[in-house]
């Protein structure tokens, strides 16, 4: 299969002991000596040609064990294949994550970017990909959001270029957002603010950023149901070398449980301290009785005899 792309002749060049001569000779050894796992499949989907990185993460012995095979074989799940197929015929490519399925049956978690090729005719010939094992990565992160979960603290990431806001799990189920319904910007996180502490926190915020200090702030949720959540946020920004904010990371913890305990400790150090105004008292102590003087507001004597 004849791959043609528009380039420019480049000088002879030495990438390891390899002569490269031209962009097409570069591609090809890039593709080759790649860390990620590439592979390219013809229109109908059979593999024509694949890296070693591909052939090693997939638990074959050699290249000549995978050409020829549908991509389909190497992922759990035959409808994911559908799916990706579906969407490199629509629109071109497709990044995501996919359950792929070794040689012996063994799975992993892949990162796979793909990409339809196309001749100079504009027609389309064939897929390419590159693919990573995150099992590893994805485990972490489960771990992380299990221990998120427990403490009641999430973490998020605001890039200030594009203005996109990145949730953990536990910042969903504190806010109880639909990751799906989330508009993932700054204004839409004021919006899930409760609307009297909404103009502090974006101060708040505003003010962080302009002076580059971090921030800690209190502030409330409020739900449909009328129920109020208070939350606890910490961020800090960073800068580019000439000072411009690129973005901003923090956490935030659910404190709900901490502030009714704190609302429970102030009613019982009131009604304390109302007591101790109340009544002043002191026991003697006789033979066969028990005497307890309380103050002259009430000025009167409880006595229990024995």
């Amino acid at each position: 299969m004849s791959i043609t792309k528009k380039h420019n002749n480049h000088p002879r060049k030495t990438l390891g002991h390899k002569k490269i001569t031209n962009y097409e000779d570069v591609q090809k050894y890039f593709f080759n000596v790649s860390r990620t796992a590439n592979s390219i499949a013809d229109v109908n989907g059979i593999i024509i040609q694949a890296n070693p990185s591909f052939v090693q993460l997939w638990g074959y012995r050699s290249l000549e064990e995978v050409v020829g095979k549908h991509i389909s074989d190497f992922f759990e799940a035959t409808t994911d294949t559908v799916k990706i197929l579906d969407v490199l015929n629509t629109k071109g490519t497709w990044e995501g994550y996919f359950s792929a399925k070794k040689e012996n049956g063994s799975t992993f978690i892949a990162n796979g970017y793909a990409t339809a090729l196309f001749d100079n005719h504009g027609t389309m010939i064939g897929y390419q990909s590159s693919v990573l094992d995150v099992t590893r990565q994805k485990n972490m992160e489960h771990q992380l959001n299990e221990a998120q979960r427990i403490a009641h603290i999430g973490s998020w990431e605001l890039d200030l270029i594009s203005n996109v806001l990145v949730w953990s799990d536990e910042i969903y189920r504190i806010f109880e957002v639909d990751p799906k319904k989330f508009g993932t910007s700054y204004e839409a996180f004021l919006n899930e603010v409760h609307p009297d502490d909404r103009e502090m926190v974006n101060n708040a915020y505003a003010t962080s950023v302009k002076n580059k200090t971090p921030y800690v702030i209190g502030h409330r949720l409020l739900f449909p149901d009328g129920r109020i959540k208070y939350v606890q946020e910490q961020c800090e920004t960073i800068y580019s070398h000439n000072g411009t904010p690129l973005r901003s990371i923090g956490t935030v913890q659910d404190i709900t449980e901490y502030k009714r305990f704190e609302y429970e400790l102030r009613r019982t150090n009131v009604a304390l301290q109302t007591i101790r105004a109340a009544i002043k008292c002191w026991y003697t102590v006789q033979p066969n009785k028990i005497c307890c003087m309380i103050s002259v507001r009430s000025s009167s004597i409880l006595t229990r005899t024995g």
